[in-house]
């Protein structure tokens, strides 16, 4: 058989490192996975419960002003009875903290806080307001809807990689088995001498997608996917099919005349046929 010149692939079926190391180390992948959906929520909760609330359920307080202390992150409201509140950093203007610095000390002030998150969200003196009671708290619950965000992607990612790490455990059996029952197979049938008759013809009227297509002296090879079936296809007929509902690393053979033939998905996310050792077509698969 005239053989295209294409790099050697010595080991069809090779799961990628990923796939390894969860199929390898499944207990450490839930572990992780369990730790990263802890801090989604612990991250959560810390956050503390910013939605906006009434002025029945605010926290009144009303003292002395002492001095309005800017940290790195953090700003406090201090008065002179040693009364602290903290006051939201992310949402505060220039202008509003040059007017917090410019309070004469023994200002009489009245405030409101959030009772869930501790934030103080209005501010009033004598003649003016401060800060006011519901855009404050507007402000304040839209910036933080970004924090919420990031932890309920931590708990995403973490039942994401719990799961991969079951299916791949779970796929990975399924593939060895599939493989060994195909070897014994094959090998019984050359051990009598007798030529693979395939599973079945290809239906082409089905729909299908075409996953990689060669030809070799003859011999037309498709690797493509019928519903939740991947088929190794030659010159129509089905020799080889692997049943799954998500793909993982496999692969697909049939000895033909002494010639071996192989198609399916390698480490690297490629589509592969590949005709006594020599992989004759490759293609990246994204989907």
């Amino acid at each position: 058989m005239k053989q295209k010149t294409k790099k050697q692939h010595t080991s069809p079926y090779t799961p990628d490192p990923l796939f390894t190391a969860v199929t390898k180390s499944l207990p450490a992948t839930l572990g992780f996975a369990a730790l990263a959906v802890a801090m989604g929520i612990l991250f959560i909760l810390l956050l503390g419960d910013t939605t906006p609330v009434s002025r029945e359920e605010a926290i009144a307080y009303e003292g002395e002003f002492a001095r309005y202390e800017v940290g790195h992150n953090d700003r406090d409201l201090c008065f002179t009875d040693g009364s602290n509140f903290d006051v939201y950093p992310h949402t505060e203007t220039n202008a509003f903290q040059e007017t917090m610095k410019s309070l004469e000390e023994g200002t009489k002030l009245w405030i409101l806080v959030h009772p869930h998150s501790d934030y103080v969200i209005e501010i009033r003196t004598e003649t003016e307001e401060l800060m006011n009671f519901e855009e404050s708290q507007i402000d304040i619950d839209r910036y933080m809807i970004g924090y919420k965000v990031i932890g309920g992607v931590m708990i995403f990612a973490g039942v994401f990689v719990g799961f991969y790490g079951i299916w791949s455990q779970i796929a990975h059996r399924k593939e060895q088995k599939r493989s060994e029952t195909r070897r014994k197979k094959q090998k019984k049938t050359a051990d009598a001498g007798l030529s693979e008759t395939g599973l079945r013809r290809a239906d082409t009227t089905v729909k299908h997608r075409v996953l990689l297509e060669a030809t070799v002296d003859g011999y037309r090879i498709c690797y493509r996917r019928v519903r939740k079936v991947n088929e190794l296809v030659v010159n129509g007929i089905v020799y080889d099919e692997m049943k799954a509902a998500l793909e993982f690393p496999h692969d697909l053979t049939v000895n033909l005349d002494g010639h071996r033939i192989h198609a399916g998905l390698d480490e690297d996310d490629f589509s592969y046929i590949i005709v006594d050792g020599i992989r004759v077509a490759e293609k990246k698969r994204w989907i």
